[in-house]
C-alpha cells in the first residue's frame, strides 16, 4: 500500500492525528519524505512538542508545508513495516542524528530529484519522447549526472538553474549543448 493512499493532516494540525498504534510518514509539498516512524499511539507521539524531530520541521514548515501521513497497524507489526517503508522510501532525516537545523546539502538533492521527476513526465506534445539520465561520473572533487534531454525539456533545466534563488542549487549546475 502507497503512503499517499493513506490518512493526512497538515503539520500544524497534528492534534487531529488517531489515538491508535500505526506507522507514519512526514512529507512535504513537493511529495519529498522527510521521516518514517512507528507509534503505538500516533496522537499521543506528535502530541505538543515532544518528538524528537518537532524542532527542524517546524523551523522549516513555511517553506515545506509538511504533510503528515499514517496508516493504522497493529502493535506486533509495527517495527516490521516501520523497516519496510524506510527501506522503499528512503526518508532524507531516517538514520541521521538529530540535528539544531536541516542539512543544507538535502535542498540540492531534492531540487535534482523533483526535476528528475518533471523530466521523466510525459507530455500531450511529447508523448514517447522524455529526458533520459544517461549515466553519472565523479573525479575528486566533482559528481556529475549526464541527462540527455530533448530541446523542450533543456528549458525546464535552464529555469530550475536562473529562477532558483539559492546560491547553493545555482552552483551545482552547469550545462553543455549539443544537436544530433
Amino acid at each position: 500500500m502507497e503512503w499517499k493512499d493513506w490518512s493526512s493532516v497538515a503539520f500544524t494540525e497534528r492534534h487531529c492525528l488517531p489515538s491508535s498504534s500505526g506507522i507514519y510518514v512526514v512529507v512535504d509539498v513537493n511529495e519529498c519524505v522527510w521521516y518514517v516512524g512507528k507509534a503505538s499511539d500516533i496522537k499521543s507521539r506528535w502530541e505538543g512538542k515532544t518528538h524528537h524531530r518537532y524542532q527542524q520541521f517546524i523551523r522549516s514548515y513555511k517553506k515545506h508545508l509538511y504533510r503528515i501521513y499514517w496508516y493504522e497497524f497493529s502493535i506486533d507489526v509495527l517495527t516490521e513495516k516501520e523497516k519496510y517503508y524506510i527501506e522503499i522510501l528512503k526518508p532524507e532525516l531516517n538514520g541521521c542524528k538529530v540535528k539544531k537545523y536541516l542539512p543544507q546539502q538535502l535542498e540540492v538533492k531534492r531540487e535534482i530529484k523533483r526535476l528528475l521527476k518533471v523530466l521523466n513526465k510525459t507530455t500531450l506534445l511529447f508523448s514517447t519522447v522524455c529526458s533520459v539520465v544517461a549515466g553519472e561520473y565523479a573525479d575528486d572533487t566533482i559528481r556529475c549526472i549526464v541527462i540527455l534531454a530533448p530541446s523542450n525539456d533543456s528549458s525546464i533545466l535552464l529555469n530550475s538553474i536562473h529562477k532558483n534563488k539559492s546560491h547553493r542549487v545555482q552552483k551545482f549546475w552547469s550545462s553543455y549543448r549539443t544537436s544530433i
